[in-house]
């Protein structure tokens, strides 16, 4: 059973009605497609609205966009990464069949794209591309969570296992190049880094018919993982964005996206699926220092979307609470919440929201959207305040 971080409150419901009135009415360009930053996004938004209101009338909203956005896919969109194109829009329609939302066959709409898709696996893994919002992991999500396709599932760990560079006693790793600084090195992040693909082998452990080598991998990510952790008390973080190969220390940002967050509860999923205590405590350890960073200029909390603002912050720290029952994670949840609602001050935004454009930018935008935008922070304010369950979450690596 979920448990709310806090009880709804009329500015909370409406707030709420005043996002979904604006999505509802929002003119969405042809070209608006996919769950992070398009139509699916705000469809998942919607779903689980007319679940908080029981109004049709969000439901038919909802279903018209999924509708839209298959359109687009049969006039011939071809983008195939989860973030963007045909993935995500395939992840979210198993994740709404979960939460019975929709009502039609999703099986034989899926089916079709897993050739295409696992086509696309393997040649993203022959150039390295193992990237969960624009690569292979992105794709293998939507075989990971599903009972048969075992193949493809073991042909990702045999391709992990064969990239991964290895450095012995410390463990083993990825390289990739920092999006932000272009240096390489090797990303510890849940959203482009070595955190998504310990997500992924924990996922995978528990339907694997060999869990020993599955764990064996599993367990070198994580030690190479722990080799970067820093004097946090000193720099502000546990880990780095990325490590590098000298080993300089850097301050994270507090976000789902990069830093301290989402490295954290990927070793907690991963403790948790494999029952190894010392990974949830690693991660509860890690949560536990993160409650005290709160002032949002030194870490670069400049929204409220849930990419790298305070409503992904929320639900961490809601996700955190429900899986331990730990006091501080529900506190800090509500705090964020209250940030959160602060942000809706913007006589110009959608609901009073506006998102930061890009990370070195000082320009806001308007943002409908799922990942940056108030669709998620209005799914946020749903779980925060209500006893449904964010089962969307899933499509963020958080459940």
């Amino acid at each position: 059973m979920w448990k709310a971080i806090n009880k709804s409150t009329k500015q909370i419901e409406d707030k709420l009605s005043e996002i979904a009135k604006i999505l509802c009415n929002y003119r969405y360009e042809s070209s608006y497609v996919g769950l992070m930053g398009g139509k699916t996004g705000v469809a998942l938004f919607l779903f689980y609205y007319y679940k908080y209101t029981n109004n049709t009338e969000y439901l038919d909203k909802a279903n018209e966009l999924i509708y839209a956005d298959f359109d687009c896919i049969n006039e011939g969109f071809r983008i195939p990464s989860y973030a963007q194109g045909i993935s995500g829009i395939l992840f979210t329609l198993s994740v709404l069949k979960k939460e019975k939302l929709i009502s039609f066959n999703n099986e034989e709409v899926i089916t079709p794209f897993y050739p295409s898709l696992q086509r696309i696996i393997e040649k993203d893994f022959s150039n390295g591309n193992y990237d969960y919002l624009h690569g292979a992991l992105g794709y293998g999500i939507n075989f990971i969570k599903r009972e048969d396709n075992t193949d493809i599932c073991n042909y990702i760990l045999e391709e992990l296992e064969k990239s991964a560079e290895d450095f012995n006693e410390k463990g083993v790793s990825w390289k990739s190049s920092n999006p932000v600084t272009g240096q390489t090195g090797y990303n510890l992040s849940l959203s482009h880094g070595i955190s998504s693909i310990i997500y992924f082998l924990s996922s995978l452990y528990i339907k694997s018919s060999d869990k020993d080598k599955v764990y064996n991998l599993l367990s070198k990510t994580i030690k190479y993982l722990k080799t970067n952790i820093q004097p946090f008390d000193k720099v502000g973080s546990y880990f780095p964005s990325c490590a590098n190969d000298n080993n300089e220390t850097e301050k994270s940002r507090l976000a789902w996206c990069y830093g301290d967050m989402g490295i954290a509860i990927s070793l907690w999923q991963a403790g948790n699926k494999t029952n190894t205590q010392e990974w949830k405590n690693l991660a509860e350890e890690i949560m536990l220092y993160s409650t005290t960073r709160r002032n949002i200029d030194s870490e670069y909390v400049k929204d409220s979307g849930l990419c790298h603002g305070s409503s992904g912050l929320g639900l961490i720290f809601s996700r955190m609470y429900n899986y331990t029952g730990i006091s501080e994670f529900k506190e800090a949840a509500n705090y964020w919440l209250n940030i959160t609602m602060e942000f809706a001050n913007n006589e110009d935004g959608l609901a009073g929201f506006k998102t930061l454009r890009a990370a070195n930018s000082s320009d806001y935008i308007n943002d409908p959207s799922f990942l940056e935008g108030v669709s998620g922070v209005g799914l946020f304010m749903i779980s925060a305040t209500s006893d449904i369950e964010p089962v969307w979450d899933t499509t963020m690596l958080l459940s």
